[in-house]
C-alpha cells in the first residue's frame, strides 16, 4: 500500500517519574516499519519531578506536552485532545514497542471494521535475577489476550481504536487512578464495539524486583476495583473484577511451574501470598473509609 493511503496516527504515552522508561520507549517507537510520515508520538508529563523531557529530536513528530491533573487516565486524555490521528494507539513509558507493533495493531484494527478495539501482546522480560517478586511477575504473566478473550477489555498499555470510538464512548474516566481502561472497555461494548487480540503487536515491560513495588501495584489495583464497583455496577459485572485465578487455584498452579526450580515455585507462592494479602488489606481499608492513593 502507498505510504500516503496508510491512515494516520497518534501514538499516546503517559509519563509520570520515568525518565529512562520514556527514553527507551521513544527509541522503540522511532524505529516503527510504519511509515514515519503517518504517525505522531505524543508523550504526555503527569507532573513529574523532575520534568521529562525528550533527549533528541527524531525526523518526524515527537511531542511532549503536560498534563496537570494526577493520573494515567487525565494524561491520556490530554494526548487524545492535543492529537490529530485517525487511530489513536496507546502504551505506557515502561513498554518498549517491537518494530512491527503499529503495523500490526492498525492492520488487525482495519481488519475489525469501524467498531473494533484491539488490544496487543504484553508480555514481561526475562528475569535478569532470580528474585522472587520478578519470577513471580514473569510466571504470572500480564494475561493481556485472557482478559480480552474472556473479559473483553484491553489494557491502555497496549491499545487501537478509532477516534471516532471515543466520539460514540466518551474520554477516560479521570477519577479512577486504576481499571480505567476496563471501566472505558466496557462502556465502548455497550456502543458496539468489539475488543479483539493481536498476537503480534507486542509491548514489552520489565517485571518488579522489589515486593514493596508489586505491593503498591497490587493495592492501586484494588483502588481501582473498588471504585468501579461503586461508580460502574450496573455496566460491569462483578465476576470480570475478580482476579482470574481464584487464590487455590493460584497457589496449584504456581507450584505446577515446571520451568522453576522446587525452591523457587515456593518462593513465589510466598510472594504471590504477601501480594494477594495486601490487595484484601487494601480493599478493607477502602471501604472503612479510606481514599485511594496515587502509587
Amino acid at each position: 500500500m502507498n505510504s500516503d493511503a496508510l491512515p494516520f496516527v497518534s501514538v499516546i504515552v503517559p509519563v509520570f517519574n520515568d525518565q529512562a522508561g520514556i527514553d527507551k520507549c521513544l527509541e522503540a517507537l522511532t524505529t516503527q516499519s510504519y511509515a514515519q510520515n503517518r504517525y505522531e508520538i505524543i508523550v504526555v508529563d503527569n507532573n513529574s519531578e523532575p520534568p521529562i523531557y525528550l533527549k533528541s529530536k527524531a525526523n518526524f513528530h515527537v511531542q511532549l506536552v503536560r498534563c496537570g491533573t494526577a493520573g494515567s487516565y487525565a494524561a491520556r486524555n490530554k494526548g487524545i485532545a492535543d492529537s490529530s490521528g485517525e487511530i489513536l494507539a496507546f502504551t505506557d513509558a515502561d513498554c518498549v514497542p517491537n518494530s512491527e507493533w503499529i503495523k500490526k495493531g492498525v492492520t488487525t484494527l482495519l481488519d475489525g471494521g469501524s467498531n473494533c478495539v484491539v488490544g496487543g501482546e504484553v508480555l514481561f522480560a526475562a528475569p535478569k535475577s532470580k528474585r522472587a517478586t520478578e519470577l513471580y511477575q514473569f510466571v504470572v504473566g500480564f494475561l493481556q489476550k485472557e482478559n480480552i478473550n474472556e473479559r473483553q477489555f484491553t489494557a491502555t498499555a497496549n491499545l487501537f481504536t478509532y477516534r471516532s470510538q471515543f466520539d460514540k464512548t466518551g474520554l477516560f474516566d479521570t477519577n479512577l487512578l486504576s481499571g480505567g481502561d476496563h471501566e472505558w472497555c466496557q462502556r465502548a461494548t455497550e456502543h458496539g464495539a468489539m475488543i479483539k487480540f493481536c498476537e503480534e503487536a507486542v509491548v514489552v515491560t520489565s517485571p518488579r524486583t522489589e515486593l514493596s513495588a508489586a505491593i503498591r501495584q497490587a493495592r492501586r489495583i484494588a483502588g481501582g476495583r473498588v471504585l468501579l464497583r461503586g461508580s460502574a455496577q450496573d455496566l460491569i459485572p462483578a465476576d470480570s473484577l475478580a482476579p482470574i485465578r481464584k487464590p487455590l487455584s493460584a497457589a496449584a498452579w504456581i507450584l505446577k511451574q515446571q520451568q522453576l526450580s522446587l525452591p523457587d515455585r515456593l518462593r513465589v507462592l510466598i510472594v504471590a501470598s504477601l501480594i494477594k494479602f495486601a490487595y484484601l488489606l487494601e480493599i478493607l481499608r477502602l471501604k472503612l473509609g479510606g481514599k485511594p492513593e496515587r502509587r
